[in-house]
């Protein structure tokens, strides 16, 4: 795809392509370098080191590509995951309407529970029963009716709870070939505000509102959260929900006393608007705003030098019975 001109995927489409190959990792992670020349020695190096940006979570997977263009100059391309479970049966990407699907999962880290959450074509994320044993989790539905279905498995792991594998399956329809282009679930990024704060309450709030939901309101104190929240995942170099800064409801009861329920997103990418759309592709994270008991939304972001965005997104209902 670069040799020929085109530009480097981003995480979503990165995600579809290992989907199609019948991966279901998350979070992939993109690494390229490009010249007319290139020392494997040097070349070497600076791949180690942009693996030791990441503190594994799991056992760490690599694929590595090259590529000579017309002009004779060479790429080289990474692909790189933090695995925390494999598939230890297929699962298919396409399935015809009603068909009964069973995600069966062989855990690589100690995990204290898991549960599988789904979503498809006008239905919200909700999780379905989901059993875990000796290092095993297994779970299943029904993808009743056409469309794109997400099936994501989460897992407690010892910084918090954690997507492990996620997996888009499509019944009665192909799969996408691109997901540069928004589909009409996703709310229109046309407005501009002056803070990412505001931005990224203006999306989620055109999504609740799309649901026939409350608005939120962006709570200062919320903000303050989840923005040392974000400086702490970049400084620690772990995207999860404990960065050694506590877990998110010990944080937020910490300053929001009256809260009585939390929920956060996170996510990393290189621009705000990938950010959410991932967070949207995520059925836990859309699950959260699309919360109906939340009523308090706090934003975070810190960006490192490698040009990536830290997101945080912290939600209360602080508003009571």
């Amino acid at each position: 795809m670069k040799a020929d001109g085109a530009g480097l995927p981003d995480a979503l489409e990165l995600r579809l392509w290992l989907r199609a190959a019948g991966s279901a990792y998350v979070w992939p992670r993109l690494w390229s370098l490009e010249a007319q020349s290139i020392d494997s020695e040097l070349a070497a190096g600076r791949l180690r080191r942009w693996l030791g940006l990441e503190r594994e979570h799991g056992q760490s997977r690599c694929g590595i590509g090259t590529a000579v263009t017309a002009a004779g100059t060479t790429i080289v391309v990474a692909v790189a995951v933090s695995a925390l479970a494999d598939l230890s049966a297929k699962l298919p990407v396409r399935v015809r309407s009603g068909q009964w699907l069973t995600v069966d999962a062989d855990l690589l880290v100690p995990a204290s529970d898991a549960r599988l959450m789904v979503m498809g074509p006008g239905v919200a994320a909700h999780a379905v029963p989901t059993e875990i044993s000796d290092g095993h989790a297994r779970a299943g539905f029904r993808a009743d009716r056409p469309g794109e279905w997400t099936a994501q498995l989460v897992v407690a792991v010892q910084d918090g709870a954690r997507p492990a594998l996620e997996a888009e399956i499509y019944a009665d329809c192909p799969p996408p070939t691109s997901t540069r282009c928004e589909d009409d679930s996703w709310p229109s990024h046309g407005t501009r505000h002056p803070t990412a704060a505001d931005q990224v309450r203006a999306w989620i709030n055109a999504a609740r509102q799309a649901w026939g939901l409350e608005l939120l309101l962006l709570d200062p104190r919320l903000n303050a959260i989840a923005e040392r929240h974000a400086w702490a995942m970049l400084k620690s170099g772990r995207l999860g929900h404990e960065a050694g800064d506590g877990d998110p409801g010990t944080r937020v009861r910490a300053a929001v006393p009256e809260s009585r329920f939390e929920g956060e997103n996170v996510a990393r990418a290189a621009t705000l608007v990938g950010a959410q759309r991932a967070m949207w592709a995520s059925p836990s994270h859309r699950a959260n705003i699309l919360q109906g008991r939340f009523d308090l939304l706090g934003v975070g972001v810190a960006a490192d030098d490698q040009g990536l965005l830290w997101v945080c997104e912290v939600f209360s209902d602080a508003s009571g019975p």
